[in-house]
C-alpha cells in the first residue's frame, strides 16, 4: 500500500516538472509537501500501542483483516502486581539448576507499576543480576544448584549463573487439563541489550518468550530468544546489534520430538528496529498443520507439518546467562528484560492485532 502511494505522489512529481519548466524553487516546494504527505499516509501504516497496523504488504495476511471483528482473549494477563499475577495460576521459579544450568531465583523477578514514565499500567522484569551486583549469599545460593548441572553444563554449577523465569500453568500441572492448545500466543516485550559482542570474550544473556509441552515423542518448544552476545548467524560472527539505533536479532528456534518429525531448528530472523529499545509484540500461531512467528503481527517465519501430537503446551518467560555462544557468558552489569502483557487466543486461524484492552 505504502509503496503504491509513493509511486503515485513521484508521477505527480514528474508530471508537475514537466509544467513548471523545471522550476527548481516550485519543484522543491512541491517536493517537501509531497514527503510531509507520504510520512503521515505511512504514520497510518504503523504500530500504536493500542493496534496493530501493517508496516509493509505482507501476503499471508489480508488488509481486510484490520476491519473484522477481534476475539476476546482466553488468557490476558497484565503484570500488576506479584500477588495478582500468582492468582491468576503463574509459577515464578526459585530453584536450580534449571536453563543453562541457572539458578531462577524468585528475588530476580520484579513487577512494577510504571516504566519509563508510563503509570498507566504495571510491568514485570526478569533479571540476571551482574557479576558487578552479586553479593557473596547470592553467589553461594547459585554455586550450590545441584550436580544435575555438573553432568550436563561444562564449568557448572556457578556462582554467577542466575535468572529470572515465570510459566503458566506451573510446572508440575497436569498439561492435559489446565495446558493451553491451538491457538494464536503474543507477548509484549522489550528484551535486556547488556552485552558485549567480543569474539573472545562474549558476555551477555538469552530473553525469551516460549511455550513448551508434551513429553518423549510428543514434546513440542517454540521460542523467540534474543541474544545479546551479539550472535546473529549460526557461524557464530557476533555483531553489537544491542546499540544499533535501526536494527536488531531474534533466534526463532523449534523443537519437535513427534514419530514423524523429530527436528530442531531455528533461524535467526533480522528486526529494523532494536528490541532493546522498545517495546514490540512477539506471537506463536499453533495449528493443527503448521507453526508461525509473528513480530508486530507480521509472519516471520513458519514451519509446516508434520507436527508432534503434542497435547498441550505452558506459556514461559525467562532470562538467563551462562552460555558463551548462546547469549554469551555472565555480565558484569545487571540484565533486565521487561513485560508488558500476554495473550493467549484459543482455536484462531490467524493473529490477532488488536491489543487488549488495558484496564
Amino acid at each position: 500500500m505504502i509503496k503504491k502511494l509513493i509511486l503515485y505522489f513521484t508521477v505527480c512529481i514528474i508530471i508537475f516538472i514537466l509544467f513548471t519548466g523545471c522550476n527548481n524553487t516550485a519543484v522543491n516546494d512541491l517536493a517537501e509537501t509531497i514527503a510531509l504527505y507520504t510520512e503521515q499516509i505511512s504514520n497510518l501504516y504503523t504500530k500504536s500501542n493500542e493496534i496493530l497496523f501493517y508496516e509493509e504488504e505482507n501476503e499471508n495476511m489480508s488488509e481486510n483483516l484490520l476491519n473484522t471483528p477481534q476475539p476476546e482473549p482466553t488468557l490476558f494477563q497484565h503484570f500488576n502486581s506479584r500477588k495478582e499475577t500468582t492468582a491468576a495460576g503463574w509459577q515464578i521459579s526459585n530453584w536450580g539448576p534449571a536453563t543453562g544450568a541457572n539458578f531462577m531465583d524468585e528475588k530476580n523477578v520484579d513487577f512494577k507499576s510504571e516504566h519509563e514514565g508510563d503509570a498507566s499500567r504495571g510491568y514485570l522484569s526478569l533479571k540476571t543480576v551482574g557479576t558487578n551486583n552479586l553479593t557473596d549469599a547470592q553467589m553461594k545460593k547459585y554455586n550450590s544448584a545441584g550436580t544435575w548441572a555438573e553432568k550436563t553444563v561444562s564449568n557448572s554449577p556457578s556462582p554467577y549463573r542466575n535468572g529470572g523465569e515465570i510459566a503458566i500453568p506451573e510446572w508440575n500441572a497436569n498439561l492435559d487439563k489446565t495446558g493451553y492448545g491451538y491457538g494464536y500466543y503474543e507477548v509484549r516485550m522489550k528484551p535486556s541489550g547488556v552485552g558485549k559482542a567480543s569474539q573472545s570474550d562474549p558476555r551477555g544473556v538469552c530473553s525469551s518468550f516460549f511455550v513448551q509441552g508434551g513429553s518423549g515423542n510428543t514434546f513440542m518448544e517454540l521460542d523467540f530468544e534474543f541474544l545479546s552476545n551479539g550472535l546473529v548467524e549460526p557461524n557464530k560472527p557476533l555483531e553489537n546489534w544491542m546499540d544499533s539505533d535501526d536494527w536488531g536479532c531474534v533466534t526463532l528456534n523449534w523443537h519437535f520430538f513427534g514419530d514423524e518429525n523429530r527436528v530442531t531448528g531455528n533461524i535467526y530472523y533480522k528486526l529494523d528496529f532494536n528490541p532493546s529499545k522498545e517495546f514490540r509484540q512477539y506471537g506463536f500461531l499453533w495449528t493443527e498443520t503448521y507453526v508461525a512467528w509473528y513480530v508486530d503481527g507480521i509472519e516471520a517465519h513458519r514451519v509446516d507439518s508434520p507436527l508432534p501430537a503434542t497435547p498441550a503446551v505452558r506459556i514461559c518467560m525467562n532470562n538467563w546467562t551462562g552460555d558463551k555462544w548462546w547469549g554469551g557468558d555472565h555480565p558484569a552489569d545487571d540484565a533486565v528484560s521487561y513485560y508488558d502483557w500476554v495473550r493467549f487466543y484459543a482455536d484462531v486461524d490467524k493473529p490477532v492485532l488488536s491489543a487488549p484492552e488495558i484496564e
